[in-house]
């Protein structure tokens, strides 16, 4: 990662955008696929895609289909829910989230609020989430209404040892993975012998409605979809893209992907999810007939916490290793589904 990478993913862990309200982060990804001439557009929940095309000079030997990458745009955070009588403010998350006295925001019409945030295991009462106005000036909490948005503060620092460190690299960081390889593509002029979507779908961490109608839109031959793969120890970070293996995941392009990684002689690791993975692959499996799809993670500790930590070489791998596959595809396409 170069200086301009870190600047693009700092402006992406900025956008925020909860569940819904992703318009930020969307005009960053209209403004990047812009610039390679990708097809982009936005669908009706705010999932955001770009459509990169087949090799007009491909062998028209088959019928091209669609091969769809996504990586969710929204992030874990709170909603004003109501106000309690110590001055406080009620706040209830979509997930689970984990916040100890820490840095927030309130994002109200009438501007943004500094507040600091208590999850349900701090709370001394009642066991609710709350949020506590920084400045005691009572103006404040008349600007704000049930339904604002509450968050970390977001911010992104460059630590020791190639480590980034900061807010919402869940899944912001697997934003700028999937913006970097859609231009790694254009720019190597790689030969494609199918279409190639790259969509940001919301409400990843509240339904996964934004893959699934994504999904069902676009109806993919196969998909790979993007996270963070959740570590407790440090020592996995920067060890190399995690290839989540379960059930549910397509057995071919597991072994594919892991073909791919030691033959461009990569490092990686294995993760599993013996079910339920909870990430976009869960909503997009059971589409359109059943849908083989994979999971490539980026390796990441405290996550959904403001202090979430990755590492640049995991990211600089992982887009290495999709472009790879993206180059292959053919060579498992046909194990997957007929084409």
């Amino acid at each position: 990662m170069n200086t301009s990478d870190i600047k693009l993913l700092r402006e992406l862990v900025k956008s925020v955008g909860l569940s819904g309200y992703n318009e930020k982060s969307a005009s960053i990804f209209f403004r990047e696929a812009n610039k390679v001439n990708a097809e982009y557009g936005i669908d009706s929940l705010g999932s955001v895609s770009a459509k990169i095309k087949a090799s007009p000079n491909r062998i028209n030997h088959y019928q091209t289909k669609n091969i769809m990458l996504c990586s969710h745009q929204d992030v874990i955070g709170y909603m004003v829910k109501d106000f309690n009588k110590d001055g406080t403010i009620e706040i209830i998350s979509g997930s689970e989230i984990i916040a100890n006295g820490e840095q927030g925001i309130i994002e109200t019409k009438s501007g943004n609020i500094d507040a600091l945030l208590y999850s349900s295991d701090d709370e001394e009462k009642d066991g609710k989430p709350r949020a506590e106005i920084i400045d005691t000036d009572t103006n404040y909490i008349d600007k704000i209404n049930i339904g604002d948005l509450v968050y970390f503060t977001p911010y992104l620092d460059e630590k020791p040892r190639g480590k980034l460190t900061g807010t919402f690299l869940d899944n912001k960081s697997g934003n700028f993975v999937l913006i970097k390889t859609m231009q790694e593509l254009v720019r190597k002029e790689c030969y494609l012998h199918h279409n190639f979507f790259f969509v940001l779908p919301t409400y990843e961490e509240t339904t996964g409605f934004g893959s699934k109608a994504a999904s069902e839109k676009i109806r993919p031959m196969l998909a790979i979809n993007v996270d963070v793969f959740p570590y407790d120890d440090r020592k996995n970070i920067g060890k190399g893209p995690v290839i989540t293996l379960g059930f549910n995941f397509n057995k071919k392009l597991n072994e594919f992907a892991i073909k791919v990684a030691k033959d461009i002689k990569i490092p990686y690791q294995l993760g599993v999810y013996p079910g339920w993975a909870e990430c976009d692959a869960d909503h997009i499996i059971p589409t359109n007939g059943g849908t083989p799809c994979i999971d490539i993670s980026i390796p990441t500790t405290n996550l959904h916490s403001p202090r979430e930590v990755i590492s640049k070489a995991d990211i600089d791998r992982t887009i290495k290793l999709l472009v790879n596959i993206i180059k292959r595809i053919d060579e498992v396409s046909s194990l997957v589904m007929e084409v």
